[in-house]
C-alpha cells in the first residue's frame, strides 16, 4: 500500500484589510494584504481508486463532513474535473480553530492544489479561483 502523500497548509496573518464595498451575495468585497507564518496544519493524502471523500483530523472537535472546506474542496474538484478517483485525508491540526489564521482556508487551497496533482489534472487558474472563491474568500490566497 503507497504512502501517504503530506503537504503543508501555513497559517496567515492580514498586514492590512480595507473593506471596499458590498456584493450582491451578502460578502463584502475586500482589499488585503497577506503574508503566511511558519505554523502550519499537515494534510495527508491517500489516492483512492472509489469516489468516495473521507476526512479525519486528530482536533476531534473539528467537523470532517460537508460542513469542512477539505471535503468541500476535494468534492467540487472532482466535479470540475470528471475525476473517478477519490481521497483519504487526514488533517494534522496545528493551526489554532477560529484564531482568524485561515486555517481552513490554507487547507482547502492546498486540497485543491495537491489533489489536482496527484488525481494527474489541471484546471485552469481561473476555474480554480471560482472553486476556491465559492469555498470562501481567504480561499483564494494561494
Amino acid at each position: 500500500m503507497p504512502m501517504p502523500v503530506v503537504f503543508p497548509s501555513f497559517a496567515k496573518i492580514n498586514l492590512s484589510l480595507e473593506v471596499i464595498g458590498r456584493r450582491p451575495d451578502g460578502y463584502h468585497e475586500l482589499r488585503t494584504v497577506f503574508q503566511t507564518i511558519d505554523l502550519c496544519d499537515w494534510l495527508e493524502i491517500d489516492i483512492t481508486d472509489e469516489p468516495a471523500i473521507s476526512l479525519t483530523c486528530d482536533e476531534p472537535t473539528l467537523a470532517c463532513d460537508e460542513r469542512n472546506l477539505v471535503v468541500r474542496a476535494a468534492r467540487e474538484l472532482q466535479a470540475a474535473t470528471g475525476v473517478a478517483q477519490g481521497a483519504r485525508l487526514h488533517l494534522r491540526k496545528r493551526i489554532p480553530m477560529q484564531a482568524g489564521l485561515g486555517g481552513g482556508s490554507s487547507n482547502a487551497a492546498v486540497t485543491l492544489l495537491a489533489l489536482q496533482r496527484l488525481w494527474g489534472v489541471t484546471l485552469p487558474a481561473v476555474t480554480c479561483q471560482r472553486i476556491a472563491a465559492a469555498l470562501g474568500r481567504m480561499c483564494r490566497f494561494f
